[in-house]
């Protein structure tokens, strides 16, 4: 993990995680609206923890209408 900066206050921060290919991990970012990265993660795993199954429809329920940052779905144009 990586800090880049400490954001100003009131700032609007968003996460982005991408899956890694090949190893079962993920490269997290979390940045401004304007792109600026304030910590990466590279390599990021997780593990299945007993239990969560009966928490997964609460969780899922509290993440619907969160906003999502445009970066995450702007997808840069593949090189010609």
């Amino acid at each position: 993990m990586r800090v880049f900066r400490a954001p100003e206050p009131g700032t609007r921060l968003f996460a982005e995680a991408l899956p890694r290919e090949g190893d079962g991990g993920f490269d997290a970012r979390v940045v401004d609206a304007d792109g600026r990265v304030y910590v990466e993660l590279s390599g990021y795993r997780t593990i299945a923890v007993p239990g969560m199954e009966s928490k997964i429809e609460p969780l899922a329920s509290a993440m619907e209408g969160v906003a999502h940052h445009p970066l995450v779905t702007e997808q840069p144009a593949a090189a010609a």
